[in-house]
C-alpha cells in the first residue's frame, strides 16, 4: 500500500469518525433538550418533540403525564374550570384540576384542554366495553382543528380559548357509544383497554 493510499484511507476514517462524534453529540442534545418528557422524544429529522404528535400518539406519546403540568398552568393562567378530554388512567382531580368533560361532537367555548390521542382521532375511548375505533366517533374533536392552540402542556395536551363571541362550528350527530364515559364506571381510567 503505498503512501498515497494510506493517507486517503486515513482522512476517510477521520471522517468516519467525525461524523460519528457528531451524531452522537447531537442525540445527546435532543435528549437532554427534552428532559424530562423522554417519552415525547422525536428525532429532528421528524420536526422533534413538537411535531411528534402527527406521527405517533395512544402509548407511544400520550399516557396523561401531563396532568400534573396542565394543572401548574391553570395555576399560572388563573383558570379555576376547564372543558377537558384526556387519554390517561388519572383522575384530574387528584391535581386539582377542576373540569368539565369535553363532549364529543358538541363544540363549545371557554377553554379547552384535549389530549393529541383524542385530537388526531386515533380513537374514541368512552363506552362501557372500552375504546371505540368508529369512524363517526374518531371525527368528534376535528373541529378543534380549525383553531390554534394558546399552550401546549409537555407534548401531549393542547389548550384552546374558543371565543363564545363567534359563531361555533355545528354539533356533529353521534352514536350513543361516543358519549358514555368509561372514566366513570371503571378504576381502568381513560385507556379502557
Amino acid at each position: 500500500m503505498s503512501i498515497d493510499s494510506r493517507a486517503h484511507v486515513s482522512s476517510k476514517w477521520w471522517l468516519f469518525r467525525a461524523g460519528l462524534l457528531g451524531l452522537c453529540l447531537w442525540l445527546l442534545v435532543g435528549t437532554l433538550r427534552i428532559h424530562p418528557s423522554y417519552l415525547a422524544y422525536f428525532n429532528e429529522f421528524w420536526g422533534g418533540p413538537a411535531n411528534g404528535y402527527k406521527y405517533l400518539v395512544d402509548s407511544n406519546l400520550d399516557w396523561g403525564q401531563d396532568l400534573k403540568n396542565l394543572a401548574a398552568y391553570m395555576r399560572r393562567s388563573g383558570l379555576e374550570k376547564i372543558k377537558l378530554e384526556y387519554y390517561g388512567p388519572s383522575d384530574p382531580r387528584i391535581y386539582g384540576i377542576t373540569y368539565e368533560p369535553l363532549r364529543p361532537g358538541q363544540p363549545t367555548a371557554g377553554t379547552v384542554a384535549i389530549s393529541v390521542t383524542f385530537l388526531q382521532g386515533l380513537y374514541q375511548c368512552r363506552g362501557a366495553t372500552g375504546c371505540y375505533s368508529d369512524p363517526i366517533c374518531l371525527r368528534a374533536f376535528n373541529w378543534l382543528k380549525q383553531y390554534e392552540p394558546i399552550a401546549k402542556i409537555g407534548y401531549s395536551i393542547f389548550v384552546y380559548q374558543i371565543p363564545g363571541s363567534q359563531p361555533l362550528p355545528p354539533t356533529m350527530s353521534l352514536p350513543p357509544q361516543c358519549f358514555v364515559d368509561i372514566r366513570s364506571q371503571s378504576s381502568r381510567g381513560g385507556h379502557g383497554d
